[in-house]
C-alpha cells in the first residue's frame, strides 16, 4: 500500500501522506511551494495540530480530574489515515479514535481533511465530528511551512500587502512554550496599501 496520495489540476500537484495527512510537496508549475523538511531546524512541513495547538501544561489534559498525556500539537501528525473519496484533483482523508488515541484523548471522533485542488489554489476543509456522547472539546489548526522566496532571488524583492488596515492581536509563547494570556498588537502598518 502506497504511503502518500497525489493530487492534480492543471499546473498544480500536491502529494498528501496518509501519516497526519500532511501535505509533503506542493507544486505550481515547476515550482515547489512549501519548505523541504530538513530535520536539523525542523522536520514537518505542514502538519495538522489537532486536538490541541502548542503544548499543554506539564504535557497532559486534565479530563473530569483524570491526567491524559498530550504530546504537542496533539496526535494527528501521528495518525493513520485512510482514503474516503479521491479523484484526480481532491482527496478525503478519514481518522478516528483508537486504543492508541483514547489514551490521550478519550473522546470519540471522525476527523476528515479534504484536499482540493482548484483553479488557482489549494483548498483545504476539516471536519470533525463528534461520534459520543459527551461534548468535544478540540482545536484544529494547520501549520504550513512556505518556501522562502517562493520561486529564486532575493528574499527583498517580495512583500505583503493588505487591502484594508487591519488590526490584530497576537500572543506570545512563554520559555514553557505555553500561551501567555497577555496579548500585544501585531504591528502590519507598513503592509497596509489602499
Amino acid at each position: 500500500m502506497d504511503d502518500t496520495v497525489t493530487i492534480t489540476s492543471g499546473a498544480m500537484r500536491a502529494e498528501i501522506a496518509l501519516l497526519g495527512a500532511e501535505l509533503l510537496p506542493l507544486r505550481l508549475g515547476g515550482h515547489e511551494l512549501l519548505w523541504e523538511a530538513d530535520a536539523a531546524s525542523w522536520s514537518g512541513t505542514s502538519p495538522i495540530l489537532f486536538p490541541v495547538i502548542g503544548r499543554v501544561n506539564d504535557g497532559v489534559v486534565r479530563i473530569a480530574g483524570k491526567p491524559y498525556p498530550m504530546p504537542p500539537h496533539g496526535f494527528a501528525r501521528q495518525a493513520k489515515f485512510t482514503i474516503e473519496k479521491r479523484a484526480s484533483d481532491q482527496v478525503v482523508l478519514v481518522t478516528a479514535e483508537n486504543d492508541e488515541s483514547l489514551r490521550s484523548y478519550p473522546f470519540c471522533f471522525v476527523l476528515k481533511v479534504t484536499y482540493f485542488l482548484a483553479a488557482g489554489g489549494l483548498q483545504i476543509t476539516f471536519d470533525v465530528i463528534n461520534t459520543g456522547e459527551d461534548a468535544l472539546p478540540y482545536a484544529i489548526g494547520f501549520h504550513p511551512g512556505f518556501r522562502w522566496p517562493f520561486a529564486q532571488g532575493d528574499k527583498d524583492g517580495y512583500s505583503l500587502a493588505l487591502p484594508t488596515r487591519e488590526k490584530v492581536s497576537g500572543s506570545r509563547l512563554t520559555s514553557a512554550g505555553l500561551m501567555d494570556p497577555a496579548r500585544y498588537e501585531v504591528p502590519l502598518d507598513r503592509m497596509f496599501v489602499g
